[in-house]
């Protein structure tokens, strides 16, 4: 368990995580909108999260989305579940299992980051 004191370091770290990210996917966007022959491969998921608060979904939930190249297309709690799922569109993930890897990864950065005690759950 990793402590409160940590937090806003874990905070830093993914934000200077994710803009990484954004510079990283932004390029990608840009060098297929200029390039005549595009490499775009278009996939959905179902999405199953570990995220337990509509606080968690929601930050995950605009994060993916304002991620170039993918779109979070609805969110859920299937049967009243503790934990949420989301549909998530992605354009270069011709595998499913690539896109979910993917959301998996900024999952962990995100609940690290905004979670005060983090468990390996």
């Amino acid at each position: 368990m990793k402590s409160t004191l940590s937090w806003p370091v874990r905070i830093l770290w993914f934000i200077l995580w994710f803009f990484w990210q954004q510079t990283i996917t932004s390029a990608k966007v840009v060098r297929d909108a200029l390039l005549p022959h595009a490499s775009i491969e278009p996939g959905f998921v179902r999405f199953a999260t570990r995220c337990r608060t509509e606080l968690e979904v929601t930050v995950l939930s605009s994060l993916i989305t304002l991620t170039p190249g993918t779109l979070t297309l609805g969110a859920h709690r299937p049967d009243d579940g503790p934990e949420w799922e989301i549909v998530v569109h992605g354009m270069y993930f011709p595998e499913p299992d690539d896109l979910t890897e993917s959301l998996r990864d900024m999952e962990t950065h995100m609940l690290r980051a905004i979670r005060r005690e983090v468990t390996d759950r």
